[in-house]
């Protein structure tokens, strides 16, 4: 019955349930903050692994100088598992000046796919008939750097162009086909994941889109646009001495999404690499083209017939040199 006791057994009591409210808490606390550690070591761990991961090849890199700019163009491909952003591109001039520059790309590849990418990159006192070598590099955003593959293109050497029989020279080592699939409802694409080398065909994975890289190399330095007139076409021998034709005419192509649209016209710029796409039945077409049932198997010459126009003057030019093998 004494207060003073019992005052003394409540506030004993009440310091019991504060210090256990204490513990409580921080021991929520730092259960709190390991959780959060352990997710971000685990963020982490997955980013490093996806940066890791990624892989690009790139080709046909072209330098070219025009009044104090350096026009970068060349073709990626992404050859990692997973889609790469890249987020600016870096230049190096050597030689009579040295300089560095680099300029804002923000350019997606999807995994498997391709994609040309043009950069414009300013640096003073360049004049085309300089003596330079340039070097470049892309930046991911995921922090990874990739050299765009060493050539010094400050003069062309005709000897070495297509110039013999006409102005486009191709990527024989880069010629590919891909498969053409419905997106939704009458729109196709050209799926960028089913890419193969294009010198052993499958019939069975028609319709195909046939791709080539061209590069302008006319000696007057003027701009191409083909038409939908241009074709890729085959040519089967059969018994009886007849022959069989198998033609696939250009189409546009969204090089970020592969789909196939309306067709009208496909500028060349000079010295720049340019995929083109062939893969329509008839000309200008988004919806036909060329089914299982209408190729054939066995070893073929394949010719490109392009035609269009070079400055303000009629164009015509015919590729051959490439056979395939379809099977």
């Amino acid at each position: 019955m004494d207060s003073k006791g019992f005052s003394s057994i409540v506030g004993a009591i009440f310091m019991v349930l504060i210090v256990c409210s204490l513990a409580s808490a921080y021991f929520f606390f730092t259960l709190s903050q390991n959780t959060t550690y352990n997710e971000a070591v685990r963020e982490r761990n997955e980013f490093d692994a996806v940066r890791m991961s990624e892989d690009v090849q790139t080709s046909n890199t072209v330098y070219n100088v025009n009044n104090g700019v350096v026009s970068v163009t060349a073709k990626i491909f992404n050859i990692g598992a997973y889609s790469i952003n890249f987020s600016t591109i870096w230049l190096r001039v050597t030689g009579d000046k040295n300089a560095y520059n680099y300029s804002r790309v923000n350019t997606i590849v999807s995994a498997g796919g391709t994609l040309p990418i043009t950069a414009n990159l300013k640096i003073n006192g360049l004049s085309p008939n300089g003596n330079y070598n340039f070097a470049a590099w892309l930046v991911t955003t995921r922090g990874n750097t990739f050299a765009l593959e060493s050539l010094r293109t400050n003069n062309i050497i005709v000897a070495q162009t297509t110039q013999g029989i006409g102005s486009l020279a191709m990527d024989f080592q880069n010629f590919t086909y891909y498969q053409v699939k419905l997106m939704s409802g009458s729109t196709y694409k050209v799926d960028f994941t089913t890419g193969i080398n294009a010198y052993n065909v499958l019939q069975t994975q028609a319709p195909l889109a046939f791709c080539v890289n061209f590069t302008n190399l006319d000696s007057k330095a003027r701009d191409i646009i083909l038409n939908q007139n241009s074709e890729l076409f085959s040519i089967f021998p059969s018994t009886g001495g007849n022959y069989k034709a198998v033609t696939w005419f250009i189409v546009r192509v969204n090089p970020i999404t592969g789909e196939i649209q309306p067709f009208s016209g496909q500028c060349l710029n000079y010295t720049v690499p340019t995929l083109v796409y062939f893969a329509a039945k008839a000309p200008s077409s988004t919806s036909s083209f060329v089914a299982v049932n209408d190729m054939f198997t066995g070893t073929c010459p394949v010719n490109l017939a392009l035609t269009g126009t070079i400055g303000t003057s009629p164009f015509g030019q015919n590729i051959p040199f490439v056979s395939v093998f379809v099977s």
